[in-house]
């Protein structure tokens, strides 16, 4: 299920527990899809009161990632 973000750059994201891969759609319409991402760095990525800032600081070329759209 995706689930809408605020953000100036992610417009929404959705996240598989059980494959650990979180598809971020951003305001350009593209979709990446972030492997190896724990529950718990997902619920820090949703409780960061900045998810663009917390998306590159942690996630863009940190985790491995493929477009998807």
């Amino acid at each position: 299920m995706k689930i809408p973000v605020e953000s100036t750059n992610i417009s929404s994201v959705e996240y598989d527990q059980t494959a650990q891969t979180c598809d971020v759609e951003f305001n350009t319409g593209r979709t990446y899809r972030y492997s190896n991402m724990t529950p718990e760095l997902f619920k820090a990525f949703m409780d960061a009161p900045s998810k663009g800032g917390y998306f590159a600081m942690n996630i863009r070329n940190v985790l491995p990632s493929k477009a998807i759209d």
